[in-house]
């Protein structure tokens, strides 16, 4: 893989609603998407300035490959590949020394994409060290590596990670090495962020995070938090995968206990499926399947975003309700295991009017349309004119990273994309 062409390349949330005529919804609303239009003259398209709360139902961007050198436009930032948004997934953590507490839950905070500082660890003293891996979908080449807002809050108690080592594997099971270190100091404002040392440079899969001591201890057991591991760079490209047709058995995570089977069909870049109740649909893009569902009971939204592992087992982050994402875990079910989802009448057009889709794919920085969202495209075009909708709304969302304004402009032009895509096609305008 490190030794393919880079390429530049975005994914852009769209969300497609329909108003008038019998119009369906085949996956559930995310808290973002529009309202359905009243007008009887169908929009070319609307855009709302993106989500930017890690307990959204809809995940930023996502950006598979991001040149060396390309040049951004102003108000664009560059990707953090280091969120579990850009596929990004924990895999491990421990502690050394004194201290309880953490849990994949809390783990998950360095990733999640918000700066907030969180406590990771109670009971703590100057010796406790935390460890926490993260797994990547390809082989990535950092060459900036950043942790913001260090804070201090009131009182004795607590205290912000002092020390700080990143160290990365090209694959699980192969030697570390350091990636880059740093000592924190306490940021004077919220907007600084202190920039690690890097050391090296190897391409990477598997990043493990090590945090060690107190900027501040002032009593013997303490509180001691952290916010975010941000990490810039490159990233290899990942062929489309098939691999996510199966039974899977989902485990409660840390104590593995299992809370149900998830049954999942691929066609192409389109999968379906259920779990526990909830039907489910979504897109994959290379090796990560971004899926939404809603409980046929309750209505309840939820949202899934899986890698699969080498022995097959689905990995990733789940949210529901609008909650945060927290992680999970399912292994690949007994031979023989049977679901709900065979008396579970699936689409016949998965991506219609209601989806949220995932697996639309942008030149970096651009509204042009790359040549794999073509199998995506042609099936949202079938689900939208087997529908006899009056009007449709395409909504386009970009990442939260960059200005509002820049990137207000851009989810226009890439909504707007997708627009002329389905008259292309056949849509009428």
């Amino acid at each position: 893989m490190s030794g393919r062409p880079l390429i530049s390349l975005a994914l852009v949330l769209v969300l497609v609603s329909c108003a008038g005529g019998d119009a369906t919804t085949s996956a559930p609303a995310a808290t973002a998407a529009t309202q359905p239009s009243t007008d009887t003259t169908p929009p070319s398209s609307t855009t709302q300035p993106p989500a930017t709360t890690a307990g959204s139902t809809a995940p930023a961007t996502t950006t598979t490959t991001v040149t060396e050198n390309v040049e951004l436009a102003e108000g664009v930032e560059r990707i953090d590949y280091l969120t579990f948004a850009q596929g990004a997934v924990p895999v491990g953590y421990s502690i050394e020394g004194p201290g309880s507490g953490t849990a994949s839950a809390d783990v998950m905070q360095a990733i999640d994409g918000s700066p907030v500082p969180r406590i990771l660890v109670s009971e703590a003293t100057a010796k406790t060290t935390v460890e926490m891996t993260f797994q990547l979908p390809s082989l990535t080449t950092f060459d900036r590596l950043a942790v913001p807002q260090v804070s201090e809050v009131p009182g004795p108690g607590t205290t912000f990670f002092a020390d700080i080592e990143v160290l990365g594997a090209p694959d699980t099971g192969a030697p570390f090495v350091t990636l880059a270190t740093g000592t924190l100091e306490t940021h004077a404002s919220r907007d600084e962020v202190t920039e690690l040392t890097i050391t090296a440079s190897p391409a990477v899969r598997v990043v493990k995070l090590r945090l060690s001591g107190g900027i501040n201890i002032e009593q013997d057991l303490s509180h001691l938090e952290f916010s975010e591991l941000v990490g810039n760079g490159t990233q290899d490209a990942v062929d489309l995968v098939d691999g996510f047709t199966g039974i899977w058995d989902a485990l409660l995570p840390d104590i593995d206990r299992s809370i149900g089977f998830i049954e999942l069909v691929q066609d192409g870049a389109v999968v379906t499926g259920c779990f526990d109740g909830i039907n489910l649909v979504g897109t994959v893009t290379g090796n990560i399947a971004r899926l939404s569902g809603v409980n046929r009971s309750s209505g309840v939204a939820s949202a899934y975003i899986f890698g699969l592992t080498s022995d097959g087992a689905l990995q990733g982050v789940a949210s529901s309700n609008g909650g945060p994402f927290g992680f999970t875990r399912s292994v690949v079910a007994p031979e023989g295991t049977v679901t709900d989802c065979s008396e579970i009448p699936q689409p016949e057009f998965p991506l219609a009017c209601g989806s949220i889709i995932h697996g639309i794919n942008f030149d970096f920085n651009s509204a042009t349309l790359r040549p794999e969202s073509d199998s995506v495209l042609q099936q949202l075009f079938e689900g939208l004119q087997a529908d006899d909708a009056a009007s449709i709304v395409v909504e386009g969302h970009t990442s939260t990273e960059g200005t509002d304004e820049y990137n207000l402009d851009l989810s226009d032009r890439r909504a707007r994309a997708v627009v002329d895509d389905l008259v292309r096609r056949g849509i009428a305008a």
